[in-house]
């Protein structure tokens, strides 16, 4: 071996032999590993920043709030999961028939019901939200069956008078307009009215109480059980276009029964937070990023999607009589 060669090999030697002695009084510092994170709950890093979390109940009333598949979804239950994502909330999302989802929300076990319009008697027991959407009820009627003098009456009519003797199908826990309430069920004598002669029965109330009550409106206004039935116009359109082969005759009066009405959430009043959250606090503050949200364009999009006509000015909570956003 030459002498070169040689003394290449003591040279590596030698840097060996250094590098393991720096190495053993330093410390090799282990290489570095992932952070997982644990079964069954939130990483370390995750613990401080978890969401404050709350329970909100709803019922079925497409396109405002259903079912696709296993998820509830809605123009209504989007907009309302965007301000309180805003809020920094996890939402759960409960859907129930109304009756029951209404009276336990009422008891406080859940933080919110959504969505309805304002009476009298649910004031009592919800602090309730600025406007999330508006609902305007109509008339259907099969216009197949135009021959029949007492369909012609829906598709004309001018006052609720017209209503006196006709099979009319209702939701039994509607809020209609009062001037149709008083006629459906005015106190102490539901389905009547007094004239000269004593009590007449204005009309015949089918009253269905099951979730999504227009599907069989829908069916027996079709099979010519009923002459008509009131619902909201795009409750009415949604379940309409779900079957055009067999509603596809189905359409409503031209004329709206009363007003446009304006449709919220309502927050339990007994409600109270796992961290001592109060109802009138929380409503107070969804109602500040929900006003923001809307001046923002934020509703106009989810309103599109779901091809909802809003009656609100754009970006306002302003209902425009003439047509809106």
């Amino acid at each position: 071996m030459s002498t070169s060669r040689k003394l290449l090999g003591n040279l590596i030697m030698v840097l060996l032999v250094i590098g393991l002695f720096l190495t053993a009084c330093q410390g090799a510092e282990p290489p570095a590993t992932p952070m997982t994170e644990p079964e069954g709950g939130l990483g370390e890093n995750e613990v401080a920043h978890a969401k404050p979390s709350i329970t909100i109940v709803t019922a079925d009333f497409p396109p405002f709030k259903f079912l696709e598949g296993e998820e509830i979804i809605g123009l209504d239950t989007e907009i309302i999961l965007a301000v309180f994502d805003r809020m920094g909330y996890e939402v759960t999302v409960e859907m129930l028939p109304f009756k029951r989802a209404d009276l336990e929300t009422r008891n406080g076990r859940y933080a919110a019901y959504y969505t309805f319009t304002y009476n009298d008697d649910r004031g009592k027991d919800y602090l309730f939200t600025n406007p999330i959407s508006a609902v305007q009820n109509v008339f259907f009627y099969d216009k197949s069956r135009l021959n029949d003098p007492k369909v012609q009456k829906v598709r004309d009519w001018k006052t609720l008078d017209f209503l006196e003797g006709l099979e009319v199908g209702v939701s039994t826990n509607y809020n209609y307009e009062p001037e149709f309430m008083k006629l459906w069920r005015p106190a102490g004598q539901p389905q009547w009215k007094p004239n000269e002669e004593g009590f007449v029965r204005i009309f015949n109330a089918q009253e269905i109480t099951d979730m999504s009550p227009e599907k069989q409106h829908l069916l027996k206004l079709a099979h010519g059980r009923i002459h008509t039935f009131i619902s909201e116009i795009s409750v009415g359109n949604y379940f309409r276009e779900q079957d055009l082969e067999k509603f596809g005759n189905i359409t409503h009066a031209k004329k709206p029964v009363g007003e446009i009405r304006t449709f919220h959430m309502g927050f339990s009043k007994k409600w109270r937070g796992p961290n001592g959250e109060e109802p009138l606090a929380l409503r107070d503050h969804f109602n500040f990023e929900l006003t923001k949200f809307i001046q923002e364009g934020g509703r106009l999009p989810i309103y599109k999607k779901y091809g909802f006509i809003s009656p609100f000015i754009p970006k306002t909570n302003v209902i425009n009589v003439t047509g809106g956003s």
